[in-house]
């Protein structure tokens, strides 16, 4: 998860969802690499058409995905995306880089128009590699094509945040991970069957998570359904693009205003916590050894949440002059002078 955060800038982000039509999983799965391979690069080159009318660099990171919640086959792409990118400008010797938004305040471009070029890049692209012999399948790939060019191809965007570590925690969990975890799915020997665990999104009620639901599958379904979703070898279902690539760092200069504190204390409190064997700090309230830095504005008045005003007050001002008794009866006689007592004198309170 660090890793991926240390890559981010500090500018707002967009979670996009790049989907495959379900027409195309026929030629995906016989042209696994190519496909997948597609896909990832095909959404790039959506989110870069659409900021070069800006002459803007955007920056972002995907991941690739196989499955639905339930197992079932799936294709489609999380990226996160910068909203907006950084635009480079000369004069003379200098060069100067600013950020540049988008003309909308809540999305990167019209709904319609990032579905439309999405598909258009797609099929371009896809030809390409068809003609090219790159990607073969046994039915006439053109008959496919003319169904998917009459449907919407599906792009869902969030609204832009700067706050992106619910993604980043749920892209992070599925860079190093299978499909499936152990806690979800369970053999039945009774009636030998294989439970599996998924997120019911159907039937999810709009401000609130989605049910848990199961479904019941023969052994060799299950396999199968698990086992179709094993990457090619070496596949790299991680990639960076424009202002996230190490290309573009190692040619460019991003300004330090636009480059994110990476999280160096708290990896380094992990390894000292593994090396020590020793158990993390943890809240007395809570429980949670998560803990988060937050900026606190200076208040004036936060000591009185503590402190009564009462006991702020300064002592009672010490009147050094003062006189004895006598001196006060002597008042009335002139003939006497007036005694006064010394300062270095210390009175100190009796018993009695």
């Amino acid at each position: 998860m660090d890793k991926l955060s240390n890559t981010l800038l500090q500018v707002p982000y967009i979670h996009s969802v790049f989907t495959l039509p379900h027409q195309l999983n026929g030629i995906a799965r016989m042209n696994e690499k190519a496909m997948y391979s597609l896909i990832l690069r095909v959404a790039w080159l959506t989110i870069k058409s659409i900021m070069h009318k800006y002459n803007a660099v955007p920056g972002m990171t995907s991941i690739l995905h196989t499955f639905g919640s339930d197992m079932k086959y799936h294709i489609h792409v999380h990226a996160l995306v910068t909203f907006g990118g950084l635009c480079t400008a000369s004069s003379g010797d200098s060069i100067t880089s600013q950020w540049k938004y988008p003309e909308f305040k809540d999305k990167i471009d019209r709904y319609r128009s990032i579905c439309s070029t999405y598909k258009k890049i797609f099929i371009q692209e896809f030809l390409l590699l068809y003609h090219s012999n790159k990607i073969t399948y046994h039915l006439p790939v053109d008959d496919i094509l003319n169904v998917v060019e009459k449907i919407r191809w599906v792009v869902h965007s969030t609204h832009p945040t700067m706050n992106t570590l619910v993604i980043e925690k749920y892209l992070a969990r599925y860079i190093n991970r299978v499909a499936i975890s152990n806690n979800r799915i369970q053999y039945l020997k009774e009636n030998h069957k294989v439970i599996i665990l998924y997120n019911d999104y159907k039937n999810q009620q709009t401000g609130s998570p989605a049910p848990k639901a199961f479904k019941e599958l023969d052994p060799l379904a299950a396999i199968h359904q698990i086992m179709e979703h094993v990457l090619p070898p070496h596949f790299q279902k991680s990639r960076k693009y424009g202002l996230h690539h190490h290309s573009f760092k190692s040619t460019h200069t991003i300004p330090d205003a636009l480059i994110r504190d990476g999280n160096t204390v708290r990896t380094l409190f992990q390894i000292i916590t593994e090396l020590s064997k020793q158990s993390a700090f943890k809240c007395d309230l809570c429980g949670s050894d998560q803990l988060f830095m937050d900026i606190v504005t200076p208040d004036s008045n936060y000591i009185f949440n503590f402190i009564p005003l009462d006991l702020l007050k300064a002592p009672p001002a010490f009147n050094f002059n003062i006189q004895s008794n006598n001196s006060l009866e002597n008042k009335r006689t002139a003939s006497v002078p007036k005694i006064s007592i010394p300062t270095s004198i210390h009175f100190v309170h009796s018993s009695s």
